[in-house]
């Protein structure tokens, strides 16, 4: 029980999200720490849009037990509901936000290894993390906490490894020598933040700073991520994204 509360032990917080004036009435429904509202933060910092965070209220079960499954974050917009990170982070991006450019390169290449990296984060790396999954770990199969803190390191380095072997290789995606691949910069995709950075990112500073894991995610072994990370750290726009544990 008191490995299940401790994973939601900082629901209650709100977080302040200031931002300049774009679009009115955008309020994010959510939990602080969940990966869903922190690369919501993150996208809407970035392109300059003013929002709203209203922490969504965790239900108890008869046994008196936290119960978040199937309490999903969502964004509320111009009278719209938009659940799911891929819809969210479409809607956000497709706004026309005046001076702000978009978090999709230019780049048709550039684009389409910018959502690659962010479908494998978003497939092969968030899932493992969700509450769901540690409940049904916990209760079902009856791992303790030891097991899941290993069930969540292996299944964020495993993640880390596949996404810097596509970093580290990028012509890895071409078919002939013609093909030119945009590299990481700066960032992951090119020297600007991309749809790239908002879903792995997130990820990254979580498997540093979770109180759940036993420790921190070693690094080292992915160059380019820890690179691209600590740049992130320095960007207003993250900074006001993750939660301040």
């Amino acid at each position: 029980m008191s490995l299940l509360l401790g994973q939601l032990n900082v629901i209650g917080r709100h977080f302040s999200a200031m931002a300049a004036p774009a679009v009115a009435s955008t309020i994010l429904h959510g939990f602080p720490t969940s990966s869903t509202s922190v690369l919501t933060r993150f996208a809407l910092h970035l392109r300059g849009i003013e929002f709203e965070e209203q922490t969504m209220e965790v239900k108890t079960r008869s046994d008196g037990m936290p119960d978040a499954v199937g309490q999903k974050p969502y964004l509320e917009a111009e009278g719209r509901r938009i659940e799911q990170p891929g819809a969210i982070f479409n809607y956000i991006n497709e706004l026309h936000v005046p001076g702000q450019k978009s978090l999709l390169p230019d780049d048709l290449s550039a684009r389409a290894m910018s959502r690659k990296l962010a479908t494998m984060a978003s497939t092969e790396i968030a899932p493992f993390g969700y509450y769901r999954v540690d409940r049904f770990l916990i209760e079902e199969l009856k791992v303790d906490k030891n097991g899941l803190d290993k069930w969540k390191t292996h299944w964020l380095e495993h993640g880390f490894s596949e996404l810097e072997k596509v970093l580290s290789d990028p012509q890895a995606m071409c078919l002939d020598n013609a093909c030119i691949v945009p590299k990481h910069g700066t960032y992951l995709v090119g020297d600007s933040p991309t749809m790239a950075d908002v879903f792995i990112q997130p990820l990254v500073h979580w498997s540093q700073t979770n109180p759940d894991l036993a420790q921190r995610v070693d690094l080292s072994p992915f160059p380019i991520l820890k690179k691209t990370y600590e740049n992130c750290l320095q960007l207003p726009a993250f900074q006001k994204a993750i939660p301040k544990l």
